[in-house]
């Protein structure tokens, strides 16, 4: 099953150490890897750092993946994490009883005392069971989000179907006007905005949809996510660069910037009213209830 050369502690931590030499994208790989539903969002940051490297949000042991009722496809390479090698270690703590006298309490507890390599497989590498036709194949793994985002009852009221799953290339979020579906691999509100506003778009497009340039949707999608988090996410911060450089990404050169954000303008305020039943002729923003 597992053909990957067997690898070193050393060789695992200078992984994560390279990652240092890109300040900017490490910053972001670990903001990212904080946002994961899958179980390894419970793993040390380190062992988090090594997944987002191996290009998965989503990675365990055989057993543990036939547990999941899925099945490592053969000839699969393992990616590898760091787990500790502990030893008991007697501890004592000195009580004080009421009475002013003192007991002394002895104790073992685990300390870590090196670590070792542990093979694991992503889920990308796994297979599903299709119980209608009996048999192991491709299938996204779903997901049940800690919390679920505002405007999810906007979704089901469209009649679109929202999955959290790990997703192929890094991917947060998709939205696919076909089969109206909504697939996340991120719990950040943002991010489902994002592709509820595609959601909105196609709504009002209709079929024009797909011949909307890419660059036009993604920023029009963008913008109105900026624009629900800010209505609807307490804790969400005043907008920083993080989304006029997503849509200026977009843009053929710098020149081009302020041209691109007005023409998105119309647009944006449509799928806004969209998501929010607001009649097209009113002038106030204001958040429908969750």
């Amino acid at each position: 099953m597992d053909n990957t050369k067997k690898i070193s502690v050393n060789e695992l931590l200078n992984q994560v150490i390279d990652a240092f030499k890109e300040p900017g994208k490490l910053a972001v790989t670990m903001a990212e890897t904080q946002k994961w539903v899958t179980p390894s969002s419970k793993w040390s940051i380190s062992n988090q750092m090594l997944l987002a490297l191996a290009n998965t949000r989503d990675a365990r042991g055989i057993q543990q993946w036939n547990e999941a009722e899925r099945r490592v496809k053969k000839g699969t390479k393992a990616v590898y994490i760091l787990a500790p090698i502990t030893v008991k270690k007697e501890v004592k703590e000195v009580i004080d009883n009421p009475d002013g006298t003192k007991d002394t309490r002895i104790s073992e507890v685990p300390v870590a005392t090196a670590f070792r390599p542990v093979p694991v497989f992503r889920v990308e590498d796994t297979l599903g069971w299709n119980a209608e036709k009996q048999c192991w194949e491709e299938m996204p793994l779903s997901y049940n989000p800690r919390k679920l985002p505002s405007l999810m009852g906007k979704a089901e009221e469209w009649g679109l179907q929202v999955h959290y799953t790990a997703m192929e290339n890094g991917l947060l979020g998709t939205y696919s006007p076909s089969n109206q579906k909504i697939r996340l691999s991120s719990e950040e509100p943002t991010v489902f905005y994002h592709e509820l506003s595609h959601a909105a778009h196609h709504r009002l497009t209709g079929d024009e949809f797909k011949g909307i340039p890419k660059w036009k949707q993604e920023a029009v999608a963008e913008l109105a996510a900026t624009v629900l988090a800010i209505l609807y996410e307490k804790d969400y911060p005043t907008p920083s660069k993080a989304s006029y450089n997503y849509i200026s990404g977009y843009a053929e050169d710098c020149t081009n910037i302020p041209k691109l954000c007005m023409s998105i303008l119309k647009d944006t305020e449509k799928v806004l009213r969209e998501i929010l039943d607001l009649p097209r002729d009113s002038q106030e923003l204001t958040p429908v209830s969750g």
